[in-house]
């Protein structure tokens, strides 16, 4: 447990600088300046009794739990929703604004704002989903409620540092009552751990596709790929892709979805720079009326396209 004593006090020494860190977040408009003040704690909601409540990154996780979401809503449960990101809290309060969901943002990882955060909702159970592992925040809610870890995400760099504090990363596995790992690679990794406490289900996130089609879906050339979930600092690789899939395929075409649609611009900046015609999936009804053929790469800029976008296409990258 060294590990977890090094992480508990850098995040004491951090404690008093985590407000400027927000403000200097909300600068970069990554905050959202009239609610920043709910990762410290600090709220103006009534906590509810009996609260089920959900721990969470980002929108792709939050559309992933969805139907369980609606599950507990029909069984009027008054449920809890944290999320770290701006995307998953406005496509939450736009899609159940007026339910029994409630949402905050997640408290950030200080011991201190982790025992406000806890005291005042009281769960009755949390369920963390993929790789929302932050230590202080697991080790306290195993002392107040049941704990289940839900499409479990590892990766292989994840699994990397995990190593150099095997007995860190058991302790934290183990404070879950259930760990339901999303592929084989994780439950392999959680294998190395000597991870007892975990049931094989698969990605739920597939569980859940629509069977909505797309009006672009006529108008597609005839192989197409998907590049999910891209950071700006990623594009040239899918690019350097697309380019030899080309000199193979005639008729490519690259759906390119970036991680955070702010980012879209310095994607774009790529694009230009290697000279490669591309379409905003915005414009595309447009480019319909116009040319039935749609550029070779299509840049995904809003939310809510995932679940047609992966009936669409041949490949998914993610």
């Amino acid at each position: 447990m060294f590990g977890y004593y090094i992480y508990l006090l850098g995040s004491i020494v951090a404690h008093p600088f985590l407000k400027l860190f927000l403000l200097l977040r909300i600068n970069k408009k990554k905050e959202d300046p009239d609610r920043y003040l709910e990762k410290l704690a600090i709220t103006k909601k009534l906590s509810k009794e009996n609260i089920i409540w959900f721990h969470l990154s980002s929108l792709g996780e939050l559309k992933s739990i969805i139907p369980i979401l609606k599950y507990f809503e029909k069984k009027e449960e008054w449920i809890l929703v944290t999320t770290s990101t701006l995307s998953a809290g406005n496509f939450l309060l736009d899609n159940f604004r007026g339910s029994k969901i409630i949402h905050q943002y997640a408290p950030l990882d200080s011991p201190f704002i982790v025992k406000k955060f806890l005291d005042y909702w009281k769960p009755r159970v949390a369920i963390f989903v993929e790789s929302e592992l932050w230590p202080n925040l697991i080790f306290q809610t195993s002392k107040k409620c049941k704990m289940i870890l839900l499409n479990c995400r590892i990766s292989r760099n994840s699994f990397r540092r995990w190593k150099i504090f095997p007995s860190f990363i058991k302790k934290i596995l183990n404070s879950f009552e259930m760990i339901l790992p999303q592929s084989k690679e994780s439950k392999s990794y959680l294998n190395y751990f000597q991870i007892k406490n975990k049931i094989y289900i698969g990605n739920i996130k597939f569980s859940n596709l629509s069977s909505k089609t797309s009006e672009a879906k006529l108008n597609i050339n005839t192989f197409n790929w998907l590049a999910m979930s891209i950071h700006p600092g990623e594009i040239n690789y899918i690019i350097k892709a697309h380019l030899f899939l080309k000199k193979k395929i005639n008729t490519l075409s690259t759906i390119i979805v970036p991680r955070h649609v702010n980012t879209i611009d310095q994607i774009e900046k790529s694009l230009i720079e290697n000279n490669l015609e591309y379409s905003r999936l915005s414009l595309i009804q447009n480019l319909i009326q116009k040319n039935p053929k749609l550029k070779e790469i299509i840049l995904v800029d809003r939310y809510g396209e995932a679940d047609n976008l992966f009936q669409l296409t041949n490949c998914v990258f993610v």
